[in-house]
């Protein structure tokens, strides 16, 4: 017990004293200094890597936890876009830096037991130009189509202000792999590019960059980010079946190792006799089905309701006091007495005394 004593005296005491260290510290708590030295360390197609210091003290952080919040506008919009609060000095993400982007951080310190913000630095920005060149040589309308995991076109318009001999070198990136495009074309006005190596991964975004020269000027850069999911043309279903019942069945197309939950099919119906196509949609039509049953079940209520059908068919058990009010309201189910029924009562037998004479006789 006397080995144990120190112990309690030891947790009683450390709370207090830590209370202390963080009363007195925020006592003296009084400006905060903001981050400084905003860096980019790497850059790859747009997607950058950006560092900072955050000017703080270790007396700060040992009786806080630091925040970093960091938000970003381009140069053509007003808006700031808030990121959420992040741990350490460093942040990664992708831009479209043609539009031209400014960063901003600041320090956040919380609370460590409660959590909620004790003080809060100013803010440092730090502006990224956009690349050289004029905002007219820049492509327009930049579109890609994916097809089927194995390839994809991007074309564009050349940029208003771009000379003739203008020669683009479009470059994109994912799996922290960058290939250069080589396959160019021209057709209706629009050049492009389409590659053949192969997009391996469906759930990662494509990064791009669309370079121009020409021996006259300078082509801005054209910076761009893909979700595959949103921009695939897939191909058709394979081993279509119609079975006697009029199921038809069908199996994906090979090479897809997305869950099948995340596609949507359609049917398309050719009556041979008239001519006519009909188009089913599988998740339409299994809510037509949902809407068909709910709709079918409340008019067929709505019809047993109207024809007491409900109540023939389930007819409810009796109710003594419904039929008997007074028998439970008045005489508290005393039944005897409702009915005023008197039991009789047996009047005692009555005895009557029999006298026997006997009669005496004579001896000879």
């Amino acid at each position: 017990m006397l080995l144990l004593a120190p112990c309690f005296a030891i947790s009683f005491v450390l709370p207090i004293v830590l209370s202390d260290g963080n009363l007195g510290f925020r006592a003296n708590l009084t400006k905060l200094n903001p981050p400084t030295n905003i860096t980019i360390v790497d850059r790859q197609l747009g997607e950058l890597t950006i560092t900072w210091k955050d000017n703080l003290s270790e007396d700060m952080k040992k009786w806080s936890d630091v925040r970093y919040l960091f938000e970003f506008k381009y140069f053509d919009s007003d808006d700031w876009q808030e990121d959420s609060r992040h741990q350490v000095p460093e942040y990664m993400r992708t831009f479209e830096l043609h539009r031209g982007v400014s960063l901003r951080v600041k320090n956040i310190l919380l609370d460590k037991q409660r959590s909620i913000v004790i003080n809060e630095s100013n803010w440092t920005v730090k502006n990224i130009q956009p690349p050289p060149g004029d905002q007219e040589t820049l492509v327009s309308n930049f579109s890609c189509i994916i097809y089927n995991h194995s390839s994809m076109n991007c074309t564009w318009r050349k940029g208003s202000k771009a000379p003739t001999d203008t020669e683009y070198v479009m470059y994109y990136r994912q799996s922290e792999t960058t290939r250069r495009c080589i396959h160019y074309f021209t057709k209706n006005g629009r050049s492009g590019c389409q590659v053949d190596q192969g997009i391996y991964d469906a759930e990662e975004n494509i990064l791009i960059c669309v370079n121009g020269s020409n021996n006259t000027g300078t082509i801005r850069s054209y910076y761009a980010e893909l979700d595959p999911q949103e921009y695939e043309i897939y191909n058709p279903p394979v081993n279509l079946k119609v079975l006697p019942n009029l199921t038809v069945k069908w199996d994906m197309p090979p090479g897809y190792v997305t869950n099948i939950n995340c596609f949507a099919f359609e049917l398309e119906v050719t009556d041979l006799d008239e001519e006519n196509v009909h188009l089913f949609n599988a998740y339409w039509m299994l809510l037509m089905l949902a809407i068909i049953t709910a709709m079918t079940g409340l008019l067929l209520l709505f019809a047993f309701r109207r024809c007491k059908v409900l109540e023939t068919v389930f007819e409810p058990i009796p109710d003594p006091q419904k039929k008997f009010k007074a028998l439970f309201e008045e005489y508290n189910g005393d039944f005897q007495n409702w009915i005023n029924y008197q039991i009789p009562i047996s009047k005692a037998d009555e005895c009557h005394p029999v006298v026997v004479e006997e009669s005496s006789t004579s001896e000879a």
